[in-house]
């Protein structure tokens, strides 16, 4: 019985994580970030961010408006307050920028 309410708990966090992914990845998207990009960005940030990591980027996203380029975009991105985030959303930001499948 244990193990199925651990079972439970964390097929629920892995749902919420998926959804936050998503969340982010159409908010990238919205804000001027390539789709491929976004998608690249959104499953590194997935790996790289815990799950209220996860919800307050997607949170903080999804309150902002288009940018007119990709630059415009990361510099939104560097308004979160967050320092852990922002360390994720570089990394991720530059290993999307020169994956050679992206």
């Amino acid at each position: 019985m244990r193990i199925i309410g651990l079972l439970m708990a964390f097929l629920a966090l892995a749902a919420c994580a998926t959804v936050a992914e998503y969340r982010i990845e159409d908010s990238l998207r919205d804000i001027g970030i390539a789709p491929q990009r976004a998608d690249c960005m959104a499953g590194q940030l997935r790996d790289r961010l815990d799950s209220d990591q996860l919800n307050e980027l997607a949170d903080f996203l999804s309150s902002l408006t288009g940018a007119d380029s990709t630059g415009e975009g990361v510099d939104v991105l560097l308004d979160i307050e967050n320092p852990g985030i922002v360390g994720a959303v570089l990394k991720s930001g530059i290993s999307c920028g020169f994956s050679p499948s992206r």
